[in-house]
């Protein structure tokens, strides 16, 4: 990538920011149009144009940001709209996020299938997206998959009657 392209700073969690150095390579990331509609649907409509008290600076602290690459865009000129406000951060976020719990979910179900422990299958996954190895993202984790599993056992199911 050139370095003389355009980058926003966003203000994300350590496990979020290590996630997606794990599957778009080193900072600052690329994130391609096509993913996941990231780009198309949420951080092209989110882009403003920075106002005089929106002087953009490279963060004190960049252990809570990542730096991400701003594409081509033909509607919109990303010379003049270059800037995310905070709110607009916290949507990307969340938006992360949801990406990040939809791997998870995926990943771990499809190792429980071939019967892996729950604590082998969460550790598999701190190590394929190189998430800090802390017992908070590890309870974290856990708790998370435990809530789901019990969400989907409290719906009912109709019961089937096979017809001669």
């Amino acid at each position: 990538m050139p370095n003389n392209r355009l980058t926003v700073f966003i203000k994300i969690k350590p496990y979020l920011k290590a996630f997606l150095i794990s599957v778009f390579g080193e900072e600052p990331v690329f994130i391609p149009k096509n993913f996941d509609g990231l780009y198309i649907n949420i951080f092209e409509k989110l882009l403003i144009k920075p106002t005089v008290r929106d002087i953009i600076s490279i963060p004190d602290n960049k252990n809570d940001y990542i730096e991400i690459i701003l594409p081509y865009y033909p509607n919109t000129n990303i010379n003049v709209k270059n800037f995310l406000s905070a709110n607009s951060q916290r949507i990307i976020e969340q938006r992360i996020a949801d990406i990040f719990w939809e791997t998870f979910y995926h990943y771990i179900s499809d190792l429980l299938k071939h019967n892996i422990s729950i604590n082998g299958a969460i550790y598999s996954f701190m190590e394929r997206y190189n998430l800090p190895f802390d017992s908070n993202i590890e309870d974290t984790l856990k708790k998370s998959h435990y809530r789901r599993k019990n969400k989907f056992l409290q719906v009912p199911t109709r019961q089937y009657v096979k017809k001669s």
